[in-house]
This record gives structure tokens, sequence and C-alpha cells, in this order.
């Protein structure tokens, strides 16, 4: 009877642990947690190159063993973990530790608040908006245009005096000023680790509190910003005049793909 060899038939379950970690999040959709919808080609060639693999690894476990079995192997366990683990969308607090990005202009994260937009709001104005009591509007828009939205706007002065209607997550910054927040999405390339947070600078009157990450329908006209900025945040010199303004759900996936 042939002896088994140790060190090639540890290789040959990791190749095969890798091999079916990558096809679960295939079949169920969860490489998107990971990477662009782009990527996903890449993905399926690995996996045609990892079969490859597993196949010669096979012819190999009954080879004559000339060296131990190898500490290093142990490291391709925690890739495989993550596989295996049910993987989740970055949350706000994500986006924090990343700063954001108005459209290649950095904020750091260091400066981030969960500030009050406007803690002394009226009750009217968040009646008059469909703001507290009322339900969260369930029903979506065009979640595809965001950043068609985004560079159309990005292109002031054109832009100048149009009416745009964005969904997006809330976030605030002390730099921003009162009645002021920031409507963006997570916007991916390739994969997460290039993720930054894209949208625009919203001004509103009155402006109701909302927390960070609360995802809101908002419609209004871009207008001139005239006012400075310290020079380490060049915020754009615009502004969308929010008009009206709704809670939303969600979205299934927080991200826009370029």
């Amino acid at each position: 009877m042939k002896k088994i060899n140790r060190n090639e038939l540890i290789w040959m379950l990791i190749l095969s642990a890798l091999f079916v970690g990558l096809a679960r999040l295939l079949l169920t959709g969860e490489i998107l947690f990971f990477l662009h919808p782009k990527m996903i080609k890449f993905v399926i060639v690995t996996e045609v190159i990892l079969f490859a693999m597993i196949v010669f690894q096979k012819s190999r476990i009954y080879t004559e063993s000339t060296t131990k079995v190898q500490m290093g192997q142990f490291v391709f366990l925690l890739p495989i973990t993550v596989m295996m683990m049910r993987p989740t969308y970055l949350n706000s607090e994500a986006i924090v530790n990343k700063g954001l990005n108005l459209r290649q202009i950095p904020l750091s994260s260091e400066t981030f608040q969960n500030v009050d937009l406007n803690k002394k709001s009226s009750e009217q104005t968040a009646e008059e908006l469909g703001i507290g009591k009322d339900p969260v509007v369930e029903e979506e828009t065009n979640k595809d245009n965001f950043l068609p939205l985004l560079d159309e706007i990005y292109t002031y002065p054109a832009s100048k005096g149009k009416e745009y209607t964005l969904e997006g997550y809330v976030l605030t910054h002390d730099a921003y000023g009162k009645n002021r927040f920031l409507v963006g999405r997570m916007v991916v390339s390739c994969c997460i680790a290039d993720a930054t947070t894209e949208g625009v600078l919203c001004e509103m009157k009155d402006c109701p509190h909302f927390e960070n990450n609360q995802w809101v329908r908002v419609t209004g006209v871009i207008e001139p910003l005239n006012e400075t900025f310290p020079e380490e945040y060049d915020i754009p010199d615009f502004k969308l005049r929010v008009t009206k303004i709704q809670k939303i759900a969600p979205y299934e996936s927080p991200y826009a793909y370029y």
C-alpha cells in the first residue's frame, strides 16, 4: 500500500478549500460584497486554474515525501475562514475610517462628527417634509443613475440652476457648517479596498436632524456656495439647495459602480 505524502495532501486540501470558498461566494452572489461585477470573470478564471491545480496535486499525494509539513501552509486558514463566513457591506464606521472624497477632494476622517444638522428644527418643518412620524419611503428610483447624475452635477457651472433628485446616505462633517450635509454613495472601481464615498454637498433651511448613514431622497437646485473653506478641505464652489427631502429604505447594496 502506498504511503500518503502528508505535505502534498495538505496542499490539495488547501486548494480544494479555496476552490469551494470562491464557488460559494460566486453561487450566493456574496462575491459582490468584495468586488466590482466586472471583476467576476477573473474570479471564474481563477476557479478554473484552481481546479486544474487540484487535479495535478492529487497525482502527487503518493509521491515520496522529502520535506516535513510546512507551517506556512496554515496561513491559508485565514482567507479560507473569511470566505466561509457571511460577509457584510461596509457600514458608516468603515466610511468614516476611510474618509470621503468629493470628487478627488479629500476630507480627513479625523474631523468627522456625528453632528446634529439642526436639533432645534421645528415640528412644522418635519411634518412638511414627511419626516419623523411618517413611514419610511420604500419605493425606489433608478439606482443606476447616481453616478451619471453626479457627473452632470460636477460640470458646474454648466449645472447651475438645474434641479436634481439624488438618493444616498447622509454624512455630516464639522467643516460643512449648520444645516449642511453630504448625500453620497460608496463608489467601487475595482474592489472594496478602493471604495470611497462620493456625493454632493447639500444645504437646507431648518433642516431636520439625521443620523449618519440614514438613507434619504433629496431634490434641489444647484447654486453657488459663495463661502470660503479652509484650504485643506478644498470643498467645491457649489451646493445642492434642497427643496424636498424624504427618508427612504436603504438599498440592498450601498455600492455604486464605475
